[in-house]
């Protein structure tokens, strides 16, 4: 369907589910074919595999026990990875047995499309968009993918709540952090949402938890409730500034209270896509994931390196990317990298302030040797809190669909393409796997001349409708 102007302006005036952010208008969603919306739900079922498997591959590592069947092979190396700046009592929450076998309920990658298909640059297991995406579906009255926004709302509703607190209508305390400000209008409209259909979801503050006999309480719209789930809008690197964490922590680990997304923060970190890379866990995946999934997560995941200060003899090389046809024996090497060589993208893993809305990205061929230079040498200083990694950049493919000019006249312009699949997770009937269905998809289009793709001024926000073939 498509959209007037002044409707669809007059609809977002009412509701603001960004703080301080604007993008372009629309007349219409993005239109995908049935057999994309097929690939996407493979996808998910793909990405899900990942996170079960990089779980599993994190608690043996952490463990010392050996990571394959039928091998007397460790990788103890992994785990000091992905354990690399966090405190010992996070990583103890992290491993405590109340945590064992749970993933995040929300599985959304960042894909973008090329001219090779799918390019997955990033895994976010704690993403916004949940509320900004369902509401934009209820605008477009999108009924191709889902019938309307409450399949979406409940979707979501659906994942994050235990079996037991469904059958009591529990109550779910969203806690949103200072540092995710800017998603806090979004959450408060799926809560109330969530309310008009009967369940008890609330967006509370930090500092209103108190504990009564060691369960955690809030006063909730004048009256005083217990609270059964804690969906966590949190990044774990942002511990440190959360009021009433040891309250909340506390409660979990005496199995007063549940969490989700859990604190697991090796699911935060960028890191896990060069894990699925690296030559010394091959043998790994293959083991834990299936052929289907793994031949589409190798379609799908570019390469990716981790970077670290090392210092090597002069006959070894490192596992990286080649400078001149040739490997490197440093990560200072790539600073003499030429253009083409340089078609790769730094960023900070996760664990880090910077770790989220590209603000820690730099692409190597768009920048002066002098940038790339800078930022490899801060990459490398063993003095972060998270290893930086490298991922070989693929080119967007360009796509035309129409946009509102400031005039509200229609215009049709050529774009970059990213999607956000939002794949909600669920416990099957027998417990014993778990799935994730497709729920919701948000398209960001950015002008072509644009090379990294995020939610920007100049991009359009839009929903995806499926045209059957």
């Amino acid at each position: 369907m498509s959209l007037d102007y002044q409707q669809i302006k007059a609809v977002f005036s009412k509701q603001s589910l960004f703080e301080d952010k604007t993008w372009k208008l629309s007349p219409s969603p993005l239109p995908l074919t049935n057999s994309q919306a097929i690939e996407l739900q493979l996808i998910g079922d793909a990405c899900l595999a990942f996170y079960v498997a990089l779980d599993n591959l994190y608690r043996k590592s952490l463990n010392k026990k050996k990571i394959l069947r039928n091998g007397e092979i460790q990788a103890d190396w992994v785990a000091n990875y992905l354990n690399k700046g966090k405190s010992e009592e996070l990583i103890q929450i992290a491993s405590h047995k109340k945590n064992k076998g749970q993933i995040p309920p929300v599985i959304r990658p960042d894909l973008i499309l090329t001219d090779e298909g799918w390019i997955l640059t990033e895994l976010d297991s704690i993403p916004g968009g949940i509320g900004l995406t369902a509401y934009l579906h209820q605008i477009y009255k999108n009924h191709s993918l889902t019938e309307d926004s409450t399949a979406v709302i409940l979707d979501f509703y659906q994942a994050i709540t235990p079996k037991d607190v469904k059958e009591k209508n529990g109550v779910i305390a969203i806690l949103v952090s200072e540092e995710a400000q800017t998603y806090r209008p979004e959450m408060e409209w799926l809560a109330a949402e969530l309310q008009q259909l009967g369940k008890e979801v609330y967006v509370i503050n930090f500092e209103d938890i108190k504990n009564d006999d060691g369960l955690l309480f809030s006063r909730i719209k004048g009256e005083e409730k217990q609270i059964n789930v804690i969906y966590r809008f949190w990044e774990l690197f942002d511990r440190k500034n959360i009021t009433n964490l040891d309250l909340i922590e506390s409660t979990f680990l005496k199995g007063n209270v549940s969490i989700t997304p859990p604190i697991k923060p090796h699911f935060e970190e960028k890191l896990g896509l060069a894990l699925f890379h690296h030559h010394l866990l091959e043998r790994f995946w293959k083991e834990n994931i299936s052929k289907s999934y793994l031949k589409i997560l190798k379609q799908i995941i570019p390469k990716t390196w981790i970077i670290e200060q090392t210092d090597l003899p002069p006959t070894a090389i490192l596992h990286a990317p080649n400078v001149d046809k040739n490997p490197i024996n440093s990560w200072l090497q790539l600073s003499e990298a030429s253009k083409k060589d340089r078609n790769l993208i730094l960023k900070i893993s996760g664990f880090d302030e910077t770790a989220w809305g590209s603000r820690s990205v730099t692409l190597g061929n768009d920048v002066s040797k002098e940038e790339w230079s800078t930022a490899l040498k801060k990459a490398i200083n063993p003095a972060n809190n998270s290893f930086y990694i490298i991922q070989e950049y693929k080119k967007p493919k360009s796509i035309e669909h129409p946009m509102f000019d400031e005039n509200g006249s229609i215009e049709t312009t050529t774009n970059r393409l990213r999607l956000c699949p939002y794949y909600f997770v669920h416990q099957n009937d027998n417990q014993s796997s778990k799935t994730a269905k497709l729920s919701c998809i948000l398209a960001t289009l950015c002008p072509s001349d644009k090379k990294i793709i995020h939610g920007m001024k100049d991009a359009m926000l839009i929903p995806c409708t499926i045209i059957y073939e």
